[in-house]
């Protein structure tokens, strides 16, 4: 045993196995599984026998829930680079743990007892990698944290009360970069305060609700950035309208009342991901479309009171369209230029959006759609028309809560459909028989509740999913 180096430890194992590793002198690594719990890796086992080893390099107890609380002989570890103490019990961390000069990476994510961080934390000064998310408790920074100059990566600041930590602090921490999450931005004193705080490293950026917290300039290579609330996402958006940040590939908006216009074309280009949500009085004029835009997916939820059109070649990389309770939108349409087809498009969902009514005229030239979603819908009364043609790959087709919805297009739908799902549509129900005995499409032979049902002209046919037969022609049929 004395010439063991590294060893890891399963979560049976007993707690007699662990008398031997007292004599395990040169001991350099000892890891627990990752996502395990290990109960017989007790406070005891810890304190009395592995903190007895002095030659550490590498030390994981995570998922050691009984540790607490953990003795202040941490700190002899002198050659100690790497320390999981992530999802354990502990309480709070020996001051000892300051003592640590060649840590490295300190990880207690999860630690959701854990309140306070060494005061002396500052003294780590090759420090490099500290997470600390998911530690709900924990509601106070280590003072002194700008003094970790060599840190890299941070999961998580929390700027402090009044004489606590603050979030200029982050503008000595020059090596920053990765994701950041801020915490109690509430405590953010002025504007000027939230400026100080440059991080020009960061690649993702996550603000809450921040009531006085405005962003004078972007994170020069942030590629991810979530904010919400009035001041942040009016400064975020005045950047953005000014050009700012052309790194900028995710952005997501929400909890702003301020009536603001995002301007189309001041996007990013390389931006691929835009979701608004809760902006009630957001203005996005989208009168033409932008050849040069990278969006990939457009969510828009309780947001852009005024949009009633949204043209769907606004973007020509358009993936994924999700708009939801946008009470005035009445239509998806495409430009009066260009040959119309949505190459790219392959899902689209409309839910609650009681006006909407209508598709692009002369049907949906979408080539690679395969889901399609409308919900209440309230004054749609038909469905794209040519489906059967202009959207050859649409598997999924579910209708629900359009009470004006007549019927299917003429022609059909596409032959590759095999999930179709009808809510609360009662006009639609009732031409139910006509459609679903189509030569285009079969009942599965085995599904014998659904061959029933139609047989008798039951006025619903509940619950019947997908039914992944070998025929491509065999579909999944609910009407409710």
């Amino acid at each position: 045993m004395m010439k063991v180096r590294h060893l890891a430890v399963a979560p049976d194992v007993s707690l007699q196995r662990f008398g031997p590793i007292s004599k395990a002198i040169h001991l350099r690594s000892l890891l627990t599984l990752p996502g395990r719990s290990f109960p017989s890796l007790s406070n005891e086992v810890v304190n009395n026998v592995i903190l007895k080893l002095r030659c550490f390099r590498i030390l994981s107890l995570s998922g050691c829930r009984n540790l607490e609380p953990l003795s202040d002989s941490i700190g002899e570890l002198k050659h100690l680079r790497f320390l999981d103490l992530s999802c354990t019990s502990i309480k709070r961390l020996p001051n000892s743990v300051s003592m640590l000069c060649n840590l490295q990476t300190l990880k207690l994510s999860g630690c959701v007892e854990l309140m306070e961080l060494p005061e002396d934390m500052y003294h780590l000064i090759n420090l490099r990698h500290l997470d600390i998310s998911a530690c709900s408790n924990l509601n106070v920074m280590p003072r002194q944290i700008s003094d970790l100059k060599s840190l890299q990566t941070l999961s998580t600041f929390i700027v402090g009360e009044d004489n606590g930590t603050k979030i200029e602090e982050l503008r000595e921490l020059s090596d920053l970069h990765g994701e950041l999450s801020l915490q109690n931005l509430q405590n953010v004193a002025s504007a000027t305060d939230a400026s100080e705080a440059r991080t020009p490293a960061l690649r993702e950026l996550k603000l809450g609700v921040c009531a006085k917290l405005r962003l004078e300039e972007l994170p020069q290579k942030a590629e991810s950035i979530h904010i919400g609330g009035n001041n942040g996402v009016e400064s975020l958006i005045e950047a953005i309208n000014k050009g700012q940040n052309s790194f900028l590939k995710k952005v997501h908006i929400q909890n702003c009342c301020s009536a603001i216009t995002l301007l189309p074309e001041c996007l990013p280009t390389k931006l691929t991901e835009l979701e608004i949500k809760c902006c009630k009085k957001l203005e996005f004029p989208m009168q033409r479309s932008h050849k040069s835009s990278s969006i990939r997916r457009v969510t828009i939820r309780d947001s852009c009171d005024s949009l009633r059109f949204f043209p769907l070649d606004f973007v020509p990389n358009l993936i994924s369209l999700d708009i939801c309770n946008c009470e005035n939108l009445e239509s998806l349409g495409v430009s009066s230029y260009g040959d119309g087809m949505l190459r790219y498009l392959s899902a689209i969902s409309i839910y609650g959006c009681p006006n909407f009514a209508s598709f692009p005229k002369g049907g949906l030239h979408a080539p690679n759609l395969t889901k399609l979603r409308v919900d209440g819908g309230k004054k749609l009364k038909k469905l794209p028309e040519q489906m059967r043609n202009l959207l050859p790959f649409l598997n999924s087709l579910e209708i629900s809560n359009c009470p004006q919805l007549e019927s299917f297009p003429e022609g059909g739908l596409p032959s590759n459909l095999n999930k179709l799902c009808v809510r609360n549509c009662p006009k639609l129900i009732a031409q139910r028989m006509k459609f679903v005995m189509s030569p285009s499409f079969r009942v599965a032979e085995h599904d014998n509740a659904l061959q029933a049902a139609l047989s008798t002209g039951a006025p619903q046919v509940i619950s019947i999913t997908s039914l992944g037969s070998k025929s491509r022609h065999s579909i999944g049929i609910s009407f409710m």
